[in-house]
């Protein structure tokens, strides 16, 4: 039993020794803003603790946190619980005035160690959304649709 614990932990060290699974070319600026679930008057819930966990796992991904109220061009959305669903943790990236879904880590429970054990995961989703979402340069715009009467 003994060597299975170990081996367990032993495993765990490895994998969070590993490289990040998505490493930027380059250095992006972002801001972050943490919301706690609209359900959760009356319970302060632990953003500070986790938009601070949160800052530290995007340095590894080449992503800086800019301090609140400063100007920056991408902008991760994060909510903490919805309200159809309390264990979740919606991302999106705001970029060009577009917001786009990028993903959801699901959690047992709000807890802040939970939460601060959940970071790493939405770092790596906001990652992987600062790469795959593109700059809109401008709106798009359907054609007008011609139709034949004759």
């Amino acid at each position: 039993m003994r060597s299975l614990a170990l081996g367990c932990v032993s495993a765990l060290v490895l994998a969070c020794a590993e490289p990040p699974v998505v490493p930027l070319d380059r250095t992006y600026s972002i801001a972050v803003d943490v919301e706690p679930a609209t359900w959760s008057v009356g319970w302060v819930m632990p953003t500070r603790s986790f938009a601070d966990t949160l800052r530290g796992e995007l340095a590894r991904y080449n992503v800086h946190v800019v301090e609140r109220g400063r100007p920056a061009e991408i902008v991760a959305l994060v909510d903490l619980g919805l309200w159809n669903n309390w264990r979740a943790i919606d991302v999106a990236i705001e970029r060009g005035g577009q917001t786009v879904h990028v993903g959801r880590v699901t959690v047992p429970d709000l807890s802040m160690t939970t939460l601060d054990a959940a970071a790493g995961l939405t770092a790596a989703i906001i990652a992987r959304g600062i790469v795959t979402t593109t700059p809109v340069t401008a709106p798009s715009v359907l054609p007008d649709l011609a139709v034949d009467g004759g």
